[in-house]
């Protein structure tokens, strides 16, 4: 997203169940479907960690839980481009996915 892009406004939200874990979800004005980060770190049992340098793949940012040096032999670019995060707007709260 640029500067002057505004971020889109999730037009639906719940939870997806997978696995036994809820994952927070949304749906965007173009369609896209996102996964909030915070339920992400929370299925993983992980801290939410910020994105720094070391996080980047072929020069997109990765999230944290997708940096581990055992996982990089099994990243394709197809999940780089679907990992990639995602700001937008739940009400007047500024989300990422």
């Amino acid at each position: 997203m640029t500067k002057k892009e505004k971020p889109q406004k999730a037009l639906l939200k719940g939870v997806l169940p997978i696995g036994g874990i809820e994952l927070n979800c949304a749906v965007l004005e173009d369609g896209t479907r996102v996964l909030t980060a915070t339920s992400i770190f929370q299925a993983f049992e992980r801290s939410r960690k910020g994105m720094n340098s070391r996080l980047e793949i072929a020069g997109t940012k990765i999230p944290p839980f997708l940096a581990a040096k055992n996982l990089k032999p099994l990243i394709t670019n197809e999940l780089i481009d679907r990992a990639k995060s995602i700001e937008y707007l739940d009400g007047q709260t500024l989300k990422r996915g």
